[in-house]
C-alpha cells in the first residue's frame, strides 16, 4: 500500500484508519511517502508511525512530485502486489481484497477500482462526479493495484509529468498488450470539494496534463489541438443529452449543462495556452 502525501493532516487520519480496518486476510504493509510537506504533517506522520506497527514512512528533503513519491514506495515495498491510492481518500472496508483478488487468482497483471465516488454530497460534487470517469481502459492512482515486478519493468510513473502521470502508465501498459482489470466493488471515496472555483481551477492542470500526454505519446493518442477542440463541441452535445436524462430538477440542469461543457471548454483553452506559449521542454 503505497501513499504519497504533502500538506494533507486534514485527510490522512480517517484514510489510514480506513485501511487499517481493511478486511483481508493477508498481511500488508503501509508506506507513506512525504514530499516534503510544510505544515505540521510530518509530526502527525511520526504520531501514527508509533501507533501502526505495519505503517512505514519516508520523508523526502526535497518535494519532487507525486509520481516521484509513488516510485520511491514502490521500490521500498517489499509486496508482490502494490495497491496505490491517494491520502484524501477513504476505503470500503472491503477494498484491498477486492482490487487484489483477480491479481493474485492471475486474472489480470493490474486492476482499477471506482474511484469516482464523493464521501459527502453537495451540488457542485454532484455535477463533478456525474461527468464520470474514462471510458475504456484507465489508471487512476486513487484506486489502483498492479503486480510490483511488472511495474518496476515498465519504469514506473514517468516522474518528467506534473499531471497526467497515471494515462501515460495507462498508454505505456496497453502497448505491451497487458490488460487492466475493473473492479466496481473495489471502492474508495474521495474528498471532493463542494467549492466551484476549485473545481474549475482544476481545468488548468487537466489542460497541462493533455499536453503532457501530446507530447509524450503524439503516436499513440489522439490527442491535439484538433481534437480538443472536436471534444469541446461533442461535450456540448453530450452535455444536453446528459441535461435531460439528469434526475435533477430543471434549473440544476441547466447549470449541469454548462458546467459540463465549460470543464471541456476550459480545459481546452488551457491546452492552447500551454501550447503556444512553447512548453517546448515538456517534450520526451
Amino acid at each position: 500500500m503505497i501513499i504519497p502525501t504533502k500538506n494533507c493532516k486534514r485527510w490522512i487520519a480517517p484514510n489510514i484508519k480506513s485501511i487499517q480496518e481493511q478486511k483481508i486476510d493477508k498481511k500488508f504493509e503501509i508506506i507513506v511517502v512525504d514530499d516534503n510537506s510544510t505544515d505540521s504533517m510530518r509530526r502527525f506522520l511520526k504520531f501514527l508511525n508509533k501507533k501502526y506497527p505495519n505503517l512505514t514512512l519516508c520523508l523526502l528533503n526535497k518535494s519532487r512530485g507525486s509520481y516521484y513519491a509513488r516510485n520511491i514506495g514502490a521500490k521500498q515495498s517489499s509486496a508482490d502486489i502494490l495497491v496505490f491510492t491517494d491520502c484524501d481518500c477513504v476505503a470500503d472496508e472491503n477494498w484491498m481484497n477486492n482490487i487484489t483478488c483477480p491479481i493474485f487468482s492471475k486474472k489480470y497483471s493490474a486492476v482499477q477500482g471506482a474511484s469516482n465516488i464523493p464521501l459527502y454530497n453537495g451540488f457542485w460534487i454532484t455535477l463533478e462526479t456525474t461527468r464520470g470517469a474514462p471510458k475504456g481502459p484507465f489508471v487512476d492512482t486513487k484506486n489502483f493495484a498492479i503486480r510490483k515486478e511488472l511495474f518496476l519493468n515498465l519504469g514506473g510513473f514517468d516522474e518528467r509529468y506534473l499531471f497526467s502521470g497515471d494515462a501515460d502508465l495507462c498508454l505505456r501498459f496497453l502497448k505491451k498488450g497487458f490488460k487492466i482489470g475493473f473492479r466496481s466493488n473495489a471502492i474508495v471515496f474521495h474528498f471532493w470539494t463542494n467549492n466551484p472555483f476549485r473545481l474549475i481551477k482544476k481545468t488548468k492542470f487537466y489542460g497541462l496534463g493533455d499536453l503532457q500526454i501530446f507530447f509524450g505519446h503524439e503516436k499513440e493518442t489522439q490527442i491535439s489541438p484538433i481534437f480538443l477542440f472536436k471534444k469541446s463541441i461533442l461535450m456540448l452535445i453530450r452535455g444536453a443529452k446528459e441535461a435531460l436524462r439528469a434526475r435533477l430538477p430543471i434549473h440544476s440542469r441547466i447549470i449541469y449543462f454548462f458546467y459540463y461543457y465549460f470543464f471541456y471548454m476550459i480545459r481546452g483553452i488551457y491546452f492552447f495556452l500551454y501550447f503556444y506559449k512553447g512548453f517546448s521542454h515538456l517534450k520526451y
